[in-house]
């Protein structure tokens, strides 16, 4: 009988943990920058882990999504799945549009949480 492979366990906002299991975690990875399409991201790369937390009223999945470009914690998290056979979409050629959504406003919290880091850095004559 093999051992069975330690889980993997997110701390969420509101102070419960939540374990990730094949039935809420998916890793989805795409081909090089074409997948996302026409955006403006040398090096861009939509791969993520969503993790699902519920459901809305249309029935339609709703979670987090941890970007491997944004996210350190993808990796652990990928690894974790593949190596626990979680469902994986691998080598996609394109991003869906409510990746794409997601990974957009991704970008712009990204860039506003660099844009406050600026903010009062810079002399006001720069």
């Amino acid at each position: 009988m093999s051992e069975q492979e330690p889980g993997l366990t997110l701390n969420m906002a509101d102070g419960k943990k939540l374990e990730l299991t094949p039935e809420n975690t998916s890793i989805y990875t795409f081909l090089g920058r074409t997948a996302i399409g026409d955006t403006q991201f040398e090096n861009a790369s939509a791969n993520h882990a969503f993790v699902q937390t519920g459901r809305n009223e249309k029935d339609q999945p709703q979670g987090m999504y941890f970007f491997e470009q944004f996210h350190p914690v993808y990796k652990s998290i990928a690894a974790h799945a593949i190596k626990n056979s979680f469902p994986h979409m691998a080598n996609q050629r394109t991003v869906p549009a409510c990746d794409l959504r997601a990974y957009m406003q991704e970008v712009d919290k990204q860039e506003a949480q660099f844009a406050a880091t600026l903010e009062g850095a810079l002399p006001e004559d720069f």
